[in-house]
């Protein structure tokens, strides 16, 4: 018997093991990662990993890009890489498909210009120069260890060729591929700036520096009308500027409405962006846009957030109509997200919440445990319920010593078992990573898997084989000990 126990013990973790929904791989480089990007380059149905990195060698940056290659049963190998060192004047990343190319690129913006990298497999060919721009370009300083992604290449107009977007100040530039050349145009946009200096510590500092801080907007394309002609918006605390469409799927320079929709009671502070989101979406599947306003007040213990929904087929940007839903909440909101979570073709609405006291903060300071609900309102026939249909519970595990979150923030939004219903993976400690299924209705079921690996900051969810089953990346560019590491967990079970 007592040999019996000890084959038992001995075998369980070779069972768990291989029984594994997932297969792990985990690469590094000699650099710090600042991001993977996963992109088909070649168009096999396999994605490419493109890692982007930095080193600080003799007191110089430098940053370089890593295309990790994957054979026909998604393995990612280290042999299976190539590094290229990037040019100082790169400020801006991105990928997808480019006019005139037969795979996808890697993009580059720089001071004046915009150049990209052809993949051919055995290596990368670039940069190539495709276009220049003119005026002042947003990002203007080069900073290797700072390369900012952001989805500039991307069909605006929805006319399925990709535009190319680039922030200058106060206005943007927009490039469209037509008869086999760009064509530039501008549009004015809602640019926020903020100063933020001491004036009476001038006897003390006569000349001390001046913070500076801007945003650029943030861009939705939408149906405003449903007449199956996309406007642009660009919305920034609380300015939401809308452009129509020309005869040629141009967008107007000037916006045809200048909306100021910033509650009455919203007294901005300087640091304190965010406090007021707007989103544009589709929550009644009606292919007109639709709007959503998170305005959040109050105090660290005594938090206050107001969410308002405004239909498209209300007219909101004319009519200034009453909103369809008028929430209240005692505490702060993320968000929220709208997603159709149980693929029932309804858009649904998740709302994440976070509320703390004096007696919960104590608790949160003794137990490291961070209260996090997320709140689903699941639509039926396209109409969202006056109450949450359920309320996801988790905690955000934080070290207060070492000021950093021990399991990573939780990812609600990925199919793992191929339904079409979103699950959800978290942390449930430093090295455990927990992956649970989720029924029709958008709850925990008993089905799940705790893999034993080092959690990421935030998991990265990504379908990589085209197979529809997400599988996972996770980065750690917050910790020391494995800022030049990555992984991946490809998704291989059957659930």
């Amino acid at each position: 018997m007592k040999l019996y126990k000890l084959a038992i013990i001995w075998l369980l973790p070779a069972l768990a093991f291989a029984q594994s929904s997932f297969r792990l791989s985990e690469l590094n480089l000699k650099s710090e990662i600042r991001d993977v990007l996963p992109a088909d380059l070649d168009q096999d149905g396999i994605k490419e990993l493109l890692v982007i990195s930095h080193n600080n060698l003799n007191g110089k940056d430098k940053a370089y890009l890593t295309v990790f290659r994957a054979d026909s049963d998604t393995n990612y190998q280290q042999k299976n890489s190539l590094t290229i060192e990037l040019p100082e004047r790169f400020v801006i990343y991105d990928s997808g498909v480019l006019p005139g190319e037969k795979g996808q690129v890697v993009i580059f913006l720089s001071k004046q210009g915009v150049e990209y990298y052809r993949y051919l497999g055995s290596h990368l060919e670039g940069p190539i120069h495709l276009l220049n721009f003119s005026g002042p370009f947003l990002f203007q300083l080069p900073a290797p260890a700072k390369l900012v992604y952001y989805h500039f290449l991307y069909d605006f107009n929805q006319d399925g060729i990709n535009e190319i977007l680039i922030f200058s100040f106060g206005f943007a530039q927009i490039f469209y591929y037509r008869d086999s050349i760009w064509q530039e145009t501008s549009i004015e946009i809602p640019l926020e700036l903020n100063y933020l200096t001491i004036p009476q510590l001038r006897k003390i500092f006569p000349h001390s520096e001046i913070e500076v801080s801007y945003y650029t907007p943030n861009f939705f394309t939408a149906d405003l009308e449903g007449d199956k002609k996309p406007e642009l918006f660009a919305i920034s605390d609380g300015l939401v500027w809308i452009y129509r469409q020309n005869s040629q799927g141009i967008f107007n320079s000037q916006p045809c409405f200048r909306l100021n929709l910033k509650p009455p009671e919203y007294k901005p502070r300087p640091r304190e962006r965010g406090m007021l989101n707007l989103q544009i979406a589709d929550l009644d599947d009606d292919r007109k846009a639709d709007l959503i306003l998170n305005h959040q007040s109050g105090t660290f213990f005594n938090q206050k957030a107001n969410l308002k929904i405004y239909l498209g087929k209300q007219q909101w940007w004319l009519n200034n109509p009453l909103p369809i839903k008028n929430w209240n909440f005692s505490s702060w909101l993320i968000g929220p997200f709208v997603r159709d979570i149980n693929s029932d073709k309804n858009n649904d609405l998740i709302v994440p919440t976070i509320q703390i006291g004096i007696v919960s903060a104590a608790k949160v300071m003794l137990t490291n445990n961070f209260p996090f609900d997320w709140r689903y309102y699941l639509s039926i026939n396209h109409t969202l319920p006056n109450e949450p249909t359920h309320i996801e519970q988790l905690n955000l595990r934080i070290d207060f010593q070492e000021g950093r979150m021990i399991g990573g923030f939780p990812n609600l939004f990925g199919d793992f078992n191929g339904d079409g219903v979103d699950d959800l993976i978290y942390g449930k400690s430093s090295q455990e990573l927990v992956v649970v299924i989720k029924d029709q209705r958008g709850r925990r079921t008993n089905q799940q898997e705790i893999i034993s690996v080092p959690i990421g900051l935030v998991p990265s969810i990504e379908d990589l084989n085209g197979d529809q089953k997400d599988d996972i990346i996770l980065t750690y560019p917050q910790d020391p000990i494995r800022k030049s590491e990555f992984r991946v967990l490809v998704n291989k079970g059957a659930w």
